[in-house]
């Protein structure tokens, strides 16, 4: 029960992203640079330049919860 709900948060993470994503080029796109520090680096962020911090984040993402599937069937498998 716990795995297939941990997959399900994966899949609404993976799914989330690109929407993550495609917001941030248009609030780019609208707003051009902000006036706070915050909104330009969070644009900075969601740059095309910064591709690899992307897929660095979602490689990370994936990590952690496979990782985290993994002490959990470890865990029933012990019980």
């Amino acid at each position: 029960m716990h795995i297939t709900l941990k997959i399900l948060i994966l899949v609404l993470i993976l799914m989330t992203i690109p929407v993550i994503l495609r917001t941030g080029k248009s609030i780019k796109k609208r707003y051009g640079k902000s006036d706070s520090k915050f909104m330009n680096t969070i644009l900075s962020v969601f740059s095309k330049k910064n591709r690899l911090i992307h897929t660095v984040i979602i490689v990370m993402a994936a990590i952690i919860l496979i990782v985290l599937i993994l002490i959990d069937t470890m865990l029933i498998s012990f019980h």
